[in-house]
């Protein structure tokens, strides 16, 4: 496990170069896909042999049921397919923000995923779910990659997946969790002010590049955030979705052949969440700044097919 993360970590912004702590891309290399690079192709005739199914799950986009629904897999009754999870649940409000909390999260995290992608039979699947606190993209996307060579080198497939959600409904669905983090509808956005604030909750831009880590270390412009966080994806996902479930499913499926196991509905909330006019449109207003709503134009372009009437 490298030390790199333990300064991302860190709430406190003096004192520290960030840039030594990049693993293996230089600050200038870190924003370089174009926009017309196409998202990752099957490696090979579907459905795959063996391999690993890697779900990046980021809190309130449906990542509940997915990963109910990749351990159904799990079921000794059914495929009976190894399963891997660590992570650690955010901070509330008023709790100190210990960081090797996070620090001990994510080594446990990249230790078991480096035994999980080793020794696999050839006709064998795994499942993986990384979720909060487990490791952080825009700094460890190497692991990824570490984890794809090794399976690849067992004649296996590594399959990463990721759902995200429509930015201002993924930001309303939030306000679920308001009274837990011991905030309130006043200040529950006021971070996104800031573009290195760190907040009680994430946007899918931010969740996907810091996880609940330390937030825009270096202070990027909303657009090298949204170029960084493409580039992570066409790199290392092979299946994207905006909250379409039914979409995600059948990719795995195509790229598996398993057998289909309807996907369950968890987590879901039942209560009522209301907003004034002047709420929405300020959210809208945040969320544009920080990046996501061209950051969400840019996945439906590449993955959805959005606009394509117009080629």
């Amino acid at each position: 496990m490298t030390g790199c993360s333990s300064s991302w970590l860190n709430d406190s912004t003096h004192d520290v170069n960030y840039s030594s702590f990049l693993p293996t891309l230089s600050t200038s290399s870190l924003y370089t896909n174009k926009p017309n690079e196409k998202k990752r192709k099957p490696a090979g005739p579907l459905p795959y042999k063996c391999g690993v199914v890697f779900f990046y799950h980021i809190p309130s986009t449906g990542g509940a049921s997915i990963n109910m629904w990749l351990k159904k897999y799990s079921s000794p009754k059914l495929y009976n397919f190894a399963y891997f999870q660590h992570w650690k649940s955010d901070f509330h409000s008023g709790q100190a923000r210990d960081v090797s909390h996070a620090l001990e999260s994510e080594k446990n995290f990249t230790l078991g995923m480096d035994k999980h992608v080793e020794g696999l039979e050839a006709d064998e699947w795994r499942l993986a779910h990384c979720h909060i606190n487990s490791m952080y993209l825009n700094e460890t996307e190497y692991l990824l990659q570490k984890w794809r060579s090794t399976v690849e080198s067992q004649g296996c497939h590594m399959i990463n997946t990721i759902m995200l959600r429509d930015p201002l409904s993924h930001a309303l669905s939030l306000h679920k969790v308001i009274k837990r983090k011991r905030s309130n509808i006043e200040e529950w956005a006021a971070f996104l002010k800031n573009p290195a604030e760190r907040g009680l909750w994430a946007t899918n831009l931010d969740f996907l590049l810091y996880n609940k880590a330390r937030r825009n270390p270096h202070n990027a412009k909303k657009e090298e955030k949204v170029r960084r966080a493409m580039e992570i994806l066409q790199r290392n996902f092979d299946v994207v979705t905006v909250g379409d479930h039914d979409k995600f499913m059948n990719s795995v499926l195509e790229m598996t052949g398993w057998n289909r196991i309807e996907m369950p509905h968890a987590n879901t909330f039942k209560g009522e969440l209301n907003f004034t006019k002047k709420q929405v449109e300020n959210l809208q207003k945040l969320l544009r700044g920080n990046g996501d709503l061209d950051f969400m134009d840019a996945v439906r372009v590449r993955y959805n097919g959005y606009l394509d009437y117009l080629e």
